[in-house]
C-alpha cells in the first residue's frame, strides 16, 4: 500500500544580496587577493585616457615697420621705467628689512603699522591707508595678524559703522623691542641707496604727504 506522500515545504524565497558599486567590489577582490586597493587606484589612473597636448601657435608674423616701432618703445620704458626701478628697489629693500624683523615675526609693513598707531593713534583703518599709502587688502591682512597677536585693539568709534585702533601694552613693548633690528636694516638700505638717493626718497614722500593733504582739505 502507497501511503501518500507528504506535501513538500515551501523554499523560501532566496533574497538576491545588495547589489555593490563596481569601486566597492573591486576593492573587497583585491583585498581578499591580498591586492593594496590603492595600487589598483593607480593603475586604474594611469589607464584613462590622456589629455591632448596643447596646441601652440606658429611663430607670429609682424611686420619690420611694426617690430622697429615697438624695439623703440621697449628701449624707452626697459631703459627709463621710475616704476620698474622702484618696484625692483622695493623687493630689495623689503627683504632687508624682513630678514632683520624675522626674530620678531613682523614685516616691515607690520612694523610701520605699529610705529603709525603710536604717533597717530587711536586711528581710523581709513586714516592708516591715507597715512601709509596701503591698499585696504594689505592693511586688513596685517591688522588681522597684530590683533591676533594681541598688539593692536579694537575700539569703538563714533558710531557703528567706525572703529578705531590703538596699540595694546604689548604692541607698544615689541615697537620698541624691534627698534634696534630695524636699526640695523635701515642702515644697510642707507649704504645700499647712498646719502644722496635716501634723501631724495623722503623729500618724495613728503611731497606725496603734503599733496594728498592739500586735495583732502580742498575736497572738504
Amino acid at each position: 500500500m502507497i501511503s501518500p506522500s507528504k506535501p513538500s515545504k515551501a523554499l523560501a524565497p532566496v533574497d538576491s544580496p545588495p547589489a555593490k558599486t563596481e569601486s566597492a567590489d573591486a576593492k573587497t577582490l583585491a583585498e581578499r587577493r591580498g591586492v593594496d586597493p590603492a595600487v589598483l587606484e593607480e593603475q586604474a589612473g594611469q589607464q584613462t585616457e590622456a589629455k591632448p597636448a596643447r596646441q601652440l601657435s606658429e611663430p607670429p608674423q609682424v611686420q619690420p615697420e611694426t617690430r622697429a616701432a615697438s624695439s623703440s618703445a621697449a628701449r624707452e620704458i626697459g631703459g627709463n621705467c621710475i616704476g620698474f626701478r622702484l618696484r625692483l628697489l622695493d623687493r630689495v629693500v623689503a627683504r632687508i628689512y624682513d630678514d632683520a624683523l624675522r626674530a620678531h615675526e613682523l614685516r616691515r609693513t607690520q612694523l610701520d603699522l605699529l610705529a603709525a598707531l603710536q604717533r597717530f593713534g587711536p586711528a581710523s583703518p581709513a586714516q592708516l591707508i591715507r597715512i601709509l599709502g596701503l591698499e585696504k587688502s594689505s592693511l586688513s591682512r596685517n591688522l588681522r595678524r597684530l590683533i591676533k597677536r594681541d598688539f593692536v585693539a579694537e575700539l569703538p568709534g563714533a558710531d557703528r559703522r567706525c572703529h578705531l585702533l590703538d596699540l595694546t601694552e604689548d604692541g607698544h613693548r615689541q615697537l620698541s623691542s624691534a627698534l634696534p633690528d630695524w636699526q640695523r636694516a635701515q642702515t644697510e638700505v642707507e649704504q645700499l641707496l647712498g646719502d644722496e638717493s635716501g634723501e631724495a626718497i623722503r623729500r618724495m614722500a613728503r611731497h606725496y604727504w603734503q599733496s594728498t593733504s592739500q586735495a583732502e582739505e580742498s575736497a572738504r
